[in-house]
């Protein structure tokens, strides 16, 4: 987040160097925005990454933890063989087995996270695709109309050129009819 908050104040002091010196900062900006849509999946990438590693090593020290208190334990019980040692045991394993339950809860949180994130990405991508898609129809349909809109513009103009000629050949019929009268 706090690259992301960096990346972003960064940005705009760039934004604003660039429009001080005369350049448009929209084109920038656009170029910026294409930059970072284009380097969004790396950057989820890096950042699962990141998580995965963080959380491989808390299971270590989770697990390390469990290991050494259960070799405290078992010190302990050589030392205490009587009752107290049993129930020490006892204990040590609901404890154990109430950090490796907490252990797989940790680890299926974190699976179904990456999946809202992939099904996040994926939708984005998507949307994306759909608006690509959406504008590439608009500009065939636009076009279609616009050839349409030229055939009926000619079709129009022959139409009253034959109108024309047709005036023009009925007037001279009339006036060839009044001469001969």
């Amino acid at each position: 987040r706090k690259l992301f908050s960096q990346r972003l104040a960064f940005r705009l002091v760039y934004l604003s160097i660039l429009q001080e010196s005369g350049v448009e900062p929209q084109k920038c900006a656009a170029h910026l925005d294409a930059l970072d849509e284009a380097a969004l999946p790396w950057r989820e990438r890096l950042i699962e990454s990141w998580n995965r590693r963080a959380m491989e090593r808390e299971e270590r020290r989770a697990q390390a933890e469990c290991r050494a208190e259960i070799k405290e334990l078992a010190s302990q019980e050589r030392r205490e063989p009587d009752a107290m040692g049993k129930e020490d045991r006892r204990q040590r394993q609901v404890s154990h087995c109430e950090a490796m339950f907490e252990l797989r809860e940790r680890r299926s949180m974190a699976c179904e996270e990456k999946l809202y994130r992939r099904i996040a990405s994926f939708e984005r991508r998507q949307e994306r695709q759909n608006h690509k898609d959406m504008a590439k129809e608009d500009r065939r349909c636009r076009c279609w109309e616009r050839r349409c809109l030229d055939v009926e513009g000619r079709i129009v103009h022959r139409i009253c050129k034959v109108l024309g000629s047709w005036r023009r050949w009925q007037a001279e019929k009339s006036a060839k009819e009044a001469r001969r009268q």
